[in-house]
This record gives C-alpha cells, sequence and structure tokens, in this order.
C-alpha cells in the first residue's frame, strides 16, 4: 500500500526471521562468555587446590600427626618400626599409607580435610578410641597402596614363593582376609623377635646321589641336606631299593601328593602351628589359590626328570617299567607282600 500524502511506493516489511534463521552474533558472544568463565573458575580451581596443598604442607608431616596427645603412641611405635628406619633409607610418613596418594590431588585433599576433620572432633569431643581406630584402618586400608611402594613382591620378587603368595593374595578381592595388613598388622613397633636359628651338622646323601645325582642340586633336597636333612629322613634307608640292580624294589616311603602336607608337617619337621603362625603361610592355609595346595607347590617340586620305574605311591605296588604297565601277577613275583624284592 502507497502513502497517499507523498505517493510513494509500498513500504518495505519489517524484517522477519524464521525460527532458527536468528542472527548468531549473540549466540557466539554467549559461548565464548562461558567458554571465558569456565576457563576462569578451572584457573582459580587450580590456584585454590595449589594453595591448599602449600597449606596443609606443614600438617603432613609426622610430627604435625604427632602433636596431639591421642597419637603420641601411634607416632612412638612408628618410630620403632621399618617404615621408619630400613636398610633402604626410605622413610615412610604417616600420610603415605593412610591418604590416598598426593597426585591424586582433589582425593587426597578431600581425604586429608574429612579425616583431619574427625580427628580434630575427637580431639575436642574427648572420644578417640585408639583401639577401635586401629581395626578401622584395618578393615579399610587398601593393598593398592602398599604395592605402591613394594612393587617388587609380584614384579620381580626375591623368590617364586613370595611371588606365589602376594600374587596369590592380591588376586582375591571379595574380602579382607587376603589384604596385606591381614598378614603385615604390626606395622607400628618393633618387629617379632627373629626366631633362633638351629644348627645343622650337613646331612650326607652321597650313597643315593650315585643313581640321582640330578638332586645334588635340586632345591628341596639342597636346602634339607644344608639343614641337615637327608633323604633317608623322608624315604627310609631304601637298602633294597638301592642294591636292586632291576630297579623294581621300590623306595621303603613314598609320598602321594595327599601325604605330602602331612608328612611336611610332621611335629618333628615343620610343625603345623608354627606353619599357621608364619604369615606368608596364611593364604596358603585359607585355601586362597586351589591351584597351589601343596607345600610342594611354593617350596621345590623334587620330581625326577625320567621315569623308568613307577609305582604306587600308596601300596608301593610296581605299576610302570619303561613306561609299558606291569600285571599285577608280574609284580608280585618280583616284589613280596611286605614290599621286599623276592
Amino acid at each position: 500500500m502507497s502513502d497517499p500524502g507523498t505517493g510513494a511506493g509500498p513500504s518495505p516489511a519489517p524484517p522477519s526471521f524464521l525460527p532458527g534463521t536468528l542472527p548468531d552474533r549473540p549466540r557466539k558472544r554467549s559461548r565464548r562468555a562461558v567458554l571465558a568463565a569456565v576457563a576462569i573458575l578451572m584457573l582459580l580451581g587450580g590456584f585454590g587446590v595449589l594453595l591448599l596443598d602449600q597449606a596443609t604442607a606443614r600438617y603432613s608431616q609426622p610430627k604435625s600427626c604427632g602433636s596431639c596427645h591421642e597419637m603420641e603412641a601411634a607416632h612412638t611405635s612408628w618410630q620403632q618400626a621399618s617404615h621408619f628406619t630400613n636398610r633402604t633409607g626410605v622413610q615412610v610418613t604417616c600420610v603415605a599409607c593412610h591418604l590416598p596418594h598426593k597426585d591424586d590431588r582433589i582425593p587426597y585433599l578431600a581425604a586429608k580435610f574429612w579425616v583431619g576433620g574427625k580427628h580434630l572432633a575427637a580431639h575436642v569431643l574427648g572420644r578417640y578410641d585408639a583401639d577401635a581406630s586401629k581395626q578401622r584402618v584395618l578393615q579399610t586400608l587398601p593393598s593398592e597402596r602398599c604395592v605402591g611402594c613394594h612393587a617388587t613382591l609380584t614384579n620381580g620378587p626375591s623368590s617364586a614363593a613370595v611371588g606365589i603368595v602376594h600374587q596369590t593374595s592380591l588376586a582375591c578381592t571379595a574380602g579382607r582376609a587376603q589384604a596385606c595388613v591381614a598378614c603385615h598388622d604390626t606395622l607400628h613397633g618393633p618387629r617379632a623377635a627373629q626366631p633362633t636359628r638351629k644348627t645343622y651338622q650337613a646331612g650326607n646323601n652321597a650313597y643315593c646321589l650315585t643313581c640321582h645325582i640330578n638332586f645334588a642340586e635340586e632345591e628341596l633336597a639342597a636346602v634339607h641336606v644344608r639343614a641337615g636333612i637327608g633323604c633317608i629322613k623322608c624315604h627310609g634307608t631304601s637298602e633294597e631299593h638301592a642294591s636292586d640292580e632291576e630297579h623294581l624294589a621300590a623306595p621303603d616311603i613314598l609320598f602321594s601328593k595327599a601325604r605330602v602336607n602331612g608328612s611336611c608337617m610332621a611335629p618333628e619337621c615343620h610343625p603345623r602351628p608354627g606353619m599357621e603362625a608364619e604369615i606368608g603361610h596364611r593364604p596358603f592355609f585359607a585355601g586362597a589359590d586351589p591351584s597351589h595346595p601343596y607345600c610342594t607347590a611354593c617350596h621345590g617340586q623334587h620330581p625326577l626328570p625320567q621315569r623308568i620305574r613307577r609305582w604306587d605311591k600308596d601300596s608301593r605296588q610296581l605299576l610302570e617299567v619303561n613306561g609299558q604297565p606291569v600285571s599285577p601277577a608280574s609284580a608280585g613275583s618280583s616284589q613280596g607282600a611286605d614290599g621286599g624284592t623276592r
């Protein structure tokens, strides 16, 4: 429509925009503002974390932990433990065990303020219970925190037995029975006195090694020889076995797998109560690893590299000769009812 006063043509309509076609300049500005705000907040947060870390550094030292009278006993016992003095010269502080690793800043600071707040409340209210606190730590301290320092227990252990025990324990995640502190529960205070080492006269296996020379350096045999324990302690004198040129007579004593543990833990050898008291054997007696049910799973296999004769471990009955089964009739002609050679 034209303006009658001017005679001009139709006036242009005001601009209109369909949904989704608004100018993007305001949106871009708002997006930049949000990103800038987020960046500022992140910088302020990081700066705040660093400030908190520095501000709490002096309160992360053992001296500070021991400044409260409730912690005096724990601090004194820590100074008597291997985490305070050891051959490596590394001193393990309180926070290294009782808080998350410092590299995880947020969890570390959060745990520090939470634990510190609880201790402060207990101090003010006079409700600190040392025994209950110790039990709480034993029930909650994660094994991963221990392995962070003691990685060689599974990666390059001092012996195969050490590796098996710790790998088995760490693989058990269902409960606390196999946690590090379930065995190593005396991390504060002096270590228990080492048992007095017995002195032995080295055993002599020369008679047996005439044929079984492979056992001269075999781990289980060598360890027992150094302790004065020879072959005859476990297998008897086995004179018939040694004098039988056909090698048909069995040794006086053989061991099936079911008899291994009972023999090792005989009262005169390694009594079971003493074995159960050793922390390294606790996973074994708990049945933590069904694939290692016998003492020899960790402490030497004691096998023959090649068997030319095979006997039943319980009856001593001859079963095979050079890999060929032996019939009961022919075996009976070689051995009497008492197992001796005829």
